[in-house]
């Protein structure tokens, strides 16, 4: 690919490879009263433009794709100063994938020690940016930082995921790009870079964890080392991203190593079993998303009922065949996907498989339709049981 200043022919990139970033050039700024414009032209002979106001001083630099057959060209204009970022990390995202709608990108949930429950939840880089466009910056603390990436129309989708490190004093650029087979990737670029081959930003999974323990007050958790010490209430929840492999949890006197799966989904629920702090590891394929179903799963995280089963009528003491969510769900499994195709008013009623002892109801229309849940039915005799909603992505 080539790229040159259209009015001065001066060249900017000459045969620069696929996933590859030249150097700086210096280009002479204020000498027009109209955009300076920019001209791509790829190796299969495209050719496409852009055009801004080069400021003096000012660090550009100029994301192209081609993908499809379908060249385009976003020029990214440098952050300027970003007020109380001294020490911190800038970053903004620039959308350059060919692909339909809008995407979301977040960063997860990560340590902060400077709040008072130890972490932070979340960050929201950009709710809705379509191609083309640039976000505004965000400040964020330097170290490791996991980040998602969704579509921003409902049903939510997850489209990308994964991790990265950010330095202190440091202006980044988020790059989402598209593959020439349509592979959805994201790029994280630093202004100070060096020339070269740019690499996709890693590839991580997504994790969630809850305290489904039945006791007033918080956990001290840990996820790997995105998450350290961190303060989770009971019924509350956290989602992250971690690195592939091996990861160790830990939530009051309990641990376990998971392993995190690219294209898998973790969940970690700290409960307990009798009298044992434990912690319930589900490894899975994503429940789907898709326009007119949901997809939901029980799990059965209480800590003394050995089996539990959630059915859609108060019958199931006499008729045992009424529908049902889920049968039998024993302590640390996962029920089978049940599937709701239509919008259906009344409740699910939890109930002890054995004693037929009903334990919990809620709503069928936990979430509209579109969307996915996992339902963990959390509790004990003493304080009673409910059903924690979480929404699967």
């Amino acid at each position: 690919m080539d790229v040159k200043v259209r009015k001065s022919g001066q060249v900017l990139a000459s045969g620069l490879a696929q996933d590859n970033m030249g150097a700086y050039n210096l280009v002479a700024a204020c000498e027009q009263q109209e955009p300076d414009v920019f001209e791509a032209t790829f190796s299969g002979g495209a050719t496409v433009t852009d055009s801004t106001s080069l400021v003096v001083k000012g660090r550009y630099t100029v994301i192209t794709s081609d993908t499809a057959g379908t060249g385009a060209m976003v020029i990214v204009p440098p952050a300027g100063a970003v007020y109380g970022s001294a020490g911190l990390s800038v970053i903004r995202v620039v959308h350059a994938a060919d692909r339909p709608g809008g995407v979301a990108v977040a960063v997860g949930a990560r340590t902060n020690a400077s709040n008072a429950n130890g972490f932070t939840s979340g960050t929201t880089l950009t709710q809705d940016i379509r191609f083309g466009m640039i976000s505004s910056p965000v400040i964020l603390t330097p170290g490791e930082t996991p980040i998602t990436v969704t579509t921003s129309s409902a049903p939510t989708s997850m489209i990308n995921i994964g991790t990265t490190m950010l330095e202190a004093n440091r202006y980044y650029v988020l790059v989402l790009s598209t593959a020439p087979d349509g592979t959805f990737r994201t790029f994280l670029i630093e202004e100070s870079d060096q020339p070269g081959n740019q690499q996709e930003m890693n590839r991580a999974s997504l994790l969630r964890f809850v305290n489904g323990t039945p006791i007033n007050g918080s956990s001290t958790s840990s996820i790997g080392t995105v998450v350290t010490n961190a303060r989770v209430f009971y019924r509350n929840s956290l989602t992250t991203t971690v690195p592939l492999g091996s990861v160790y949890v830990r939530s009051g006197s309990a641990s376990v190593t998971t392993t995190a799966v690219d294209g898998k989904r973790t969940l970690e629920i700290f409960t307990v079993h009798g009298s044992t702090e434990k912690i319930i590891d589900i490894v899975a394929d994503p429940l789907r998303q898709v326009a007119g179903v949901s997809d939901r799963r029980v799990i059965n995280a209480t800590a003394d009922i050995p089996l539990v089963s959630m059915a859609y009528d108060t019958n199931y003491k006499s008729d045992p065949d009424v529908p049902h969510v889920a049968k039998n769900v024993g302590f640390g499994e996962v029920s089978a996907t049940h599937v709701l195709e239509r919008d259906q008013r009344g409740s699910m009623y939890v109930y002890d498989s054995n004693t037929l002892t009903q334990l919990y109801t809620l709503p069928i229309d936990v979430g509209p339709l579109g969307n996915s849940y996992s339902l963990i039915v959390v509790g004990n005799k003493q304080s009673g049981y409910e059903v924690i909603v979480l929404q699967e992505f």
